[in-house]
């Protein structure tokens, strides 16, 4: 089994994030891959482990008194990926990295590889960027671009907040789109 760790956006951003998501869908048939999940800032990419009992309470103990987390949502870009062997891409909304976001991260890839035995992505780790995915599938790359030029405006800076931690479990014997479901989820402390 695969599993993510993340952080739930508030549920009046997502709504209001998901509202652009579905008229921009509309005009542009972007698919809904994307949005099998909540709307989230992936705080430990996707890795593989069979220890779910150990994850849990690691999980819980984790984020016992972890407070709300405060964002702020950037500017929306265009990132190049391999879809299937093609050359393809995602938008994403940029999440500015803040020093609770950039801690929760390091801590994931510090204690995990000890608690489960796993290896850290390539991506994790001080590159790491934080975001939000919008789109992702059915795109080639110059079509991501071109909604881009023509919805960037729409998704200006704003602020919001993680009130929900989750963890994503895929159960295949390998990651593809379209395959996580949200497995747990744990309300952070109010102020």
């Amino acid at each position: 089994m695969y599993f993510g760790i993340a952080g739930l956006i508030d549920d009046e951003t997502q709504n209001k994030i998901r509202k652009q998501i579905l008229q921009i869908n509309n005009t542009y048939n972007t698919g809904v891959l994307s949005l099998l999940l909540p709307q989230h800032v992936s705080l430990k990419i996707a890795f593989k482990t069979d220890e779910v009992e150990k994850l849990e309470n690691y999980f819980n103990a984790l984020f016992e008194n972890t407070r709300i987390i405060e964002i702020e949502l950037e500017n929306i870009e265009v990132i190049d990926i391999q879809d299937g062997g093609n050359k393809s891409g995602l938008i994403w909304y940029s999440v500015k990295e803040n020093d609770v976001l950039r801690s929760i991260h390091n801590k994931l890839n510090v204690d995990l590889p000890d608690v489960l035995g796993i290896e850290n992505s390539l991506i994790d780790g001080d590159n790491f960027r934080f975001h939000t995915t919008l789109f992702y599938g059915n795109k080639t790359l110059e079509e991501y671009n071109n909604i881009h030029i023509n919805v960037k405006e729409k998704f200006g800076k704003r602020k919001a907040w993680i009130d929900r931690i989750a963890l994503f479990c895929c159960t295949e014997d390998t990651i593809k789109a379209g395959s996580f479901f949200t497995y747990k989820i744990k309300n952070l402390a109010k102020d």
